[in-house]
């Protein structure tokens, strides 16, 4: 027995002479780089997109987090093999920087908004120069944060929905009054609907806001999405119940099978018998009184005049008449002052009121040459697609939460679509160099 425990214990002691003591204690300059950058991007991305938690910083959030791309730039700068090593961000860093200080000529701003888009502009320039490997581990990183909070998120909503009485505060954003569960919002609005249960949207201000970032997450994940937290984020998508993130979503699993080179005709054929079947059996169930039904597919039929489909209401009357008017104006080069009184409107019509057809142009060109970056022409052509579309729905070509994914889809390589890890620093046992 004695024998034996000194045997164990010269093993273990011989295992000792490999590790370098002096190295524990040494911090890793390019985990350290790659961890600052991922958390100034997942907060960027965040509050972009108005989450709960992220809403006292308001616009600002662009200028709290240049600390940590400053110290990512730093520390990998001081590493042995730094991320940042893209030569290619100066194009796309100065045509964000034209259109982000156009944004603010057209608005009339005073200094405050120039400060922010410098911040947001060297944000984007770190975006653009981080080498491409970091930056699809820093999307993973995030969607699996996301994915595990969704999880709780999830759970406390469906004891909600079962009758659990849980704490609870009111608060407002704006125009919008929620019941706050800690884990999820409760649009006060749910209360007086006749649908079975409320639309889920975690703690975002909206379904469509938290289906739409979710479908653009995932769009930065394909070949990827029967991991786990991808899957969480899926069922999260289907508890939406947004028509606009279904529609992204559908649109999204073509661009997936075209890129990856499936035979699309066959699967063409398997989705669209599916998507026959959910749509027959909506209008079977419960003669049609069906979340599904009352929320999507009613909302897919041609108006009253066979113009327009019932569910395209991202803006007013109101608005859609001034914007007729705008269009046929002098404005339309430059755009005309919104009123950031009315509430409800948004798509590209918004945008292009509000910065015109110079603001239009321009945001299209900084795209071009930000994507242009990629190596797979069919990943870049995915972007553009995916992008374009989504402006058309929400016309926010310019925030993290949308711009962030659009760019990593651009630069996805589809020859490689397994998960990347960061390689260790070269000899790092040896010179202590991290």
């Amino acid at each position: 027995m004695l024998e034996k425990l000194r045997y164990i214990n010269i093993k273990r002691i011989r295992r000792l002479r490999y590790i370098h003591i002096p190295n524990l204690l040494i911090l890793n300059k390019r985990k350290t780089s790659f961890w600052l950058f991922t958390i100034g991007i997942a907060i960027n991305v965040f509050a972009s997109i108005y989450v709960m938690y992220l809403w006292p910083l308001g616009v600002f959030y662009p200028i709290l987090t240049v600390p940590f791309f400053l110290g990512a730039l730093l520390f990998s700068y001081n590493a042995s093999r730094p991320i940042f090593t893209r030569p290619d961000f100066f194009l796309p860093t100065i045509l964000c920087l034209a259109l982000q200080y156009y944004q603010c000529i057209v608005n009339d701003q005073n200094v405050i908004p120039y400060i922010v888009a410098t911040c947001t502009v060297f944000c984007y320039h770190c975006m653009f120069s981080i080498d491409k490997v970091s930056i699809q581990k820093a999307m993973t990183c995030i969607c699996k944060g996301f994915a595990g909070f969704l999880i709780i998120s999830i759970s406390t909503f469906l004891l909600y929905v079962l009758g659990f009485n849980l704490p609870n505060t009111a608060v407002t954003y704006g125009n919008y009054s929620y019941t706050n569960y800690i884990f999820f919002l409760l649009d006060d609005r749910e209360l007086w609907s006749q649908l079975l249960l409320p639309r889920f949207h975690s703690v975002f201000l909206e379904p469509g806001h938290m289906g739409t970032t979710i479908v653009m997450l995932l769009a930065t994940q394909i070949g990827k999405w029967k991991t786990w937290y991808n899957t969480v984020l899926i069922i999260a998508l289907l508890l939406s119940f947004s028509l606009a993130a279904y529609c992204l979503g559908i649109i999204l699993i073509f661009l997936r099978l075209w890129l990856l080179r499936k035979k699309v005709i066959a699967k063409l054929i398997i989705l669209v018998s599916s998507l026959i079947i959910v749509i027959g059996a909506s209008f079977i169930y419960k003669g049609g009184d069906n979340m599904l039904n009352t929320l999507i597919v009613m909302r897919l039929e041609m108006n009253d005049s066979g113009d327009d489909f019932k569910g395209n209401n991202r803006v007013s009357e109101d608005f859609k008449k001034e914007f007729d008017s705008f269009i046929d104006s002098s404005d339309i080069l430059f755009g005309r002052e919104m009123d950031r009184s009315s509430w409800g409107n948004s798509g590209y019509r918004v945008y292009i009121y509000d910065y015109g057809i110079i603001g239009l142009l321009l945001f299209l060109v900084f795209y071009y040459f930000a994507f242009r970056s990629g190596t797979d022409k069919r990943a870049i052509s995915a972007a553009f697609i995916l992008s374009l579309t989504n402006f058309w729905i929400r016309g926010y070509p310019m925030i993290f939460a949308f711009l962030f994914p659009y760019f990593l889809i651009s630069q996805l390589d589809i020859s490689q679509l397994k998960e990347h890890t960061l390689p260790d620093e070269p000899n790092e046992h040896n010179t202590g160099e991290q």
